[in-house]
This record gives C-alpha cells, structure tokens and sequence, in this order.
C-alpha cells in the first residue's frame, strides 16, 4: 500500500470515527427537542396574558408542600399542552360561589337540576363538574361566549310568581379566592399561558393531562382548574353548591 491509499484511508477511518462520535449527542438532541419543556414558575408581572388558573390544596400539606408538588409534579404533567408561561404563587382567581338553600328551592317548588338550568340560562352558560381533579360536591357553569367576569348583581332568574327574582332568592352567594369547602386548608395558586391563543383546546388538553396524570398525582392532592376573564382575576364562570339543611 503507498502513502496515498494510507492516507486516503486514514482521513476515511477518522471521519468515520467522528460520526460515531457524534451519534449519540444528535440523538440526544432530537429528544430533546421532540420533549415538551417544563415551565419554570415565574413571579406575577405587567403585561402578562394568563388563561387558566389552576389552585391544588391537601388536608394535610403546607403550602410550601404545595409549591414543590406544582413543580416538580403538575408542571411536568401539564408540559404538553404547549404552556409559554406559568406563574405562581398568585393570591387566586376571583370566584363567584352560590350556594343552593333547599328551603328557598322548597318554597319556589324548584329542584336542584332545575335551578341549575335557571342558572345557566341566566349567565348564558353550561353546566359541568368543576374542571380539574377534585371531590368537590358542586358545578360550574361557564359561560360559552365571553370572557367576561359574572356579577352577582346583573343575576336575575324566572322563578314562579317572580319573572325576575334576584340571585339570593335561591340561595346565597358570595366571592372566593378557593372553593368554600377548602377555606380551612393550605392552597397554592398558578396561572398557566398558552404559546398559542387557541384557548378552548388549551384547556381541554389540560384536563386530558390531569386525568392522564392521575397515577402520579398524589391522592390527597386536589385541584380546581378554571378560566379566567378579561381582568385576569375574575373568573367567567358560576359555581354552585347545595346547602347543608342542618347547617
């Protein structure tokens, strides 16, 4: 063999052991490439377009549990659903609860799945379970067509003998940051924000990935997820509850 073929065949050998080389780091890249990125937790600031608030609580943690649970649990699991932004701790979306007092459904001849229906009527809404992963015993009706925060004071229902009977002829309501039932428990609330501004299949993928997640998620670890309206901290959408009667 002469210096040319050895040298040619050298050059050869080395290329190839380069390309071996560098195999394992493109592999590494396309997979990393291809995974979703986990959001960071970032401090609330001006500007920012947050869609969804998300607010977990436990029997039995703290919030700082909470905060650590949020990251290194719920971030990772909601990943996919393409987040830019997530903030947190935020005090919570401004909720507007209603609870149904079954004397006042008695009186009106009304049952539960009736005012229901009145109450979505109303507020021009759906009713469903409140989103997220929760034992909550109540609804939520969200409204379909805005993003406008509900006020209690714009409420009026067709009750028989009252065409237009307040929102208090039913029950009573009042605003929450957490849903009543968790008010003696540690909360800890985030907002998430989409990449995109598809909005409706960002909140379904975010539901999709909580339910998926329910093997990872820790039993005691409740989660009410919701939209928020056009001032961020109100919320488009009514929840209603039932009164205990020995209450």
């Amino acid at each position: 063999m002469d210096d040319t073929q050895f040298l040619a065949r050298r050059r050869l050998l080395l290329a190839a052991l380069a390309g071996a080389a560098l195999l394992p780091s493109c592999a590494r890249g396309n997979a990393v490439e291809g995974a979703a990125a986990v959001p960071t937790l970032e401090s609330e600031r001006a500007g920012m377009a947050p869609y969804l608030f998300l607010t977990v609580t436990s029997a039995t943690r703290s919030v700082e549990e909470l905060a650590q649970l949020v990251q290194s649990t719920l971030l990772p699991a909601l990943a996919p659903a393409d987040i830019l932004h997530a903030y947190g701790p935020v005090a919570g979306a401004i909720q507007l609860w209603m609870a149904l007092e079954p004397h006042m459904l008695d009186h009106y001849g009304v049952s539960v799945d009736a005012a229901l229906s009145l109450l979505a009527g109303a507020v021009d809404g759906t009713v469903g379970p409140v989103p997220g992963r929760n034992t909550l015993d109540a609804w939520a009706i969200q409204r379909t067509h805005t993003r406008a925060e509900v006020n209690a004071n714009d409420i009026t229902l067709s009750l028989p003998g009252e065409s237009h009977a307040p929102l208090f002829a039913l029950g009573s309501s009042h605003y929450a940051l957490a849903p009543p039932p968790w008010s003696s428990q540690a909360c800890y609330s985030f907002m998430l924000e989409p990449r995109r501004r598809v909005v409706a299949p960002f909140e379904q993928h975010c539901q999709a990935l909580l339910d998926a997640a329910a093997d990872v998620i820790p039993d005691d670890l409740q989660i009410q997820m919701g939209r928020l309206g056009d001032f961020m901290k109100a919320v488009p959408t009514l929840y209603v509850s039932v009164d205990d009667e020995d209450s």
